[in-house]
This record gives C-alpha cells, structure tokens and sequence, in this order.
C-alpha cells in the first residue's frame, strides 16, 4: 500500500473525527444514556419490531456456560441420581430450544408445525425475551441446586455431642487432632447424616457467577432487565447461602482451617 501525502492524511484524519463527532451527536440527541433505548417513541417502535436470528446463538452460548457448570459440578460434588437427572433434563430443554431457535435460520427444511413455532419466538421481542429468561434461570438453577443434596449438620455441634463437650469448646486444635473422621476428603455425612459432605462449597459461588454469563449474551433482553435479573439471582443465592446452606460454609471454614 502507498504511503499517504501528509494532505491526504490531514483530510482523511478530520472526516473520520467528524463523522466520530456526527455519530456521539445523533447518539445523545436520541438515545437515553442509562437505558440505551430511542428517546422518540416511533424510533424504539420501530426498533422492536427488528428480528434478530441469532436468537439461537445465544441459547447456543447459555448452553455451553451450562455444560461448563455441569463439568466443575461433576467434578467437585458428590454425585447422585438427582444431579444426573437434573442435568439430563436441563441438557433436553436447552437442546431443545436450541435447536427450535436455529430452524429460524433454515426454516424451509423443517415440518411446518416447527417452523410456525420457531417463527413465533424468533420474530416475537416477548416470546424471545421470556424463553431467554428460561434459559438464564436453568442455567442458575444448576449452579447451586445440588447444595441441597449435601449435608448441613453443624460440625461443631456434631463434634460437642459426640465427646460430650460444649459447642463452644470445638475449636481448630481439636479437628485437628481427629483428622481422621473429620477432614476434607470425609464424604460421608457427619453425625451419621444421609447426605454427603460437600467439603469445598465455594465452587458453588463459582458456578453462579458463571451462570451469569448466561445474562449477558441475550442482546433483545434490555439492559435494565439484565440487571433486575441479574440482582435477583445473586440476592436468591445470598439468601440460600445464608439461611439453609449456612452450615455447609461454616464447616469447610472449620475444615480448611484444622488441614
């Protein structure tokens, strides 16, 4: 490529700083800073009214965040036959919708009653924004679902019954000298409870900031709607974190303090 006169250069740098200048213009005198939505009625209207194919990558990329969700859980908590069917079912919805959402793209292939039923939530800014919200909350859900599958008996009350001693007097000296029956490789639940220990529960704080993810790739959901959900979703797992599944934090605090 020819090198530019210093000219040529000077023109081509103003016309792109007036069109950059031109654009910043138009975009504050019709759209709304906070909202990023038309100040003009019409215009947002007619905006709406755009269909967006790529509906079906988005759920594409919600799926992937969840099959990534699902291969940490796997990993990391003890496994039973509700995780594998939740998983299962999620996986079929997700694979469903998907694949419903993509037919948009070569709809002619397909029977006509699955080609209406990809046109009415493709085309629909509603139908599309509620089956993402779908697809954001079974996402959530398969963060943190199987904490309640793991044991929340408090440590330090188990260990106070059993060498009859006041919960208070359960400190780190003492876990660690019962290593043994208490550390976190122990899977079975403590005080002979049925469900297992979940000894590392931080990975499900992980899997729900992944989860979030899923939030972000839904372009037709508003940015407002994104937060109020995303806000929801962390608010609901604060507050399991902090009521039913308090002392399944406590106990791996305990644990990985006496290790």
């Amino acid at each position: 490529q020819e090198s530019m006169n210093p000219e040529d250069e000077v023109d081509e740098f103003l016309g792109r700083a007036i069109d950059a200048r031109s654009i910043d213009r138009l975009r504050s005198e019709h759209v709304r800073k906070f909202l990023l939505t038309f100040r003009e009625p019409d215009l947002e209207k007619k905006y709406s009214k755009q269909v967006d194919d790529r509906f079906g990558a988005y759920v594409a990329c919600a799926s992937l965040v969840f099959l990534f969700i699902c291969f940490v859980q796997i990993i990391i908590v003890p496994h039973s036959t509700f995780m594998l069917g939740f998983y299962l079912t999620c996986f079929l919805i997700l694979t469903t919708v998907v694949f419903v959402s993509v037919i948009y793209s070569c709809v002619k292939l397909f029977p006509a009653p699955l080609q209406t039923l990809s046109r009415k939530i493709v085309q629909s800014r509603t139908n599309s924004t509620l089956v993402g919200v779908f697809a954001i909350i079974l996402v959530f859900l398969s963060a943190f679902v199987n904490m309640f599958m793991c044991s929340t008996v408090d440590l330090a009350s188990c260990m106070a019954a059993e060498y009859n001693i006041t919960p208070d007097r359960v400190d780190i000296c003492l876990i660690s000298n019962l290593t043994s029956n208490y550390s976190l490789g122990t899977l079975q639940g403590f005080c002979d409870s049925p469900s297992p220990n979940c000894n590392f529960p931080e990975y499900f704080t992980y899997s729900v900031l992944l989860s979030l993810l899923a939030c972000s790739v839904f372009l037709q959901i508003s940015c407002i709607g994104k937060l109020i959900l995303m806000l929801i979703i962390e608010f609901i797992y604060v507050l399991i974190v902090e009521v039913p599944g308090v002392n399944l934090f406590d106990n791996a605090d305990l644990l990985v303090t006496a290790n």
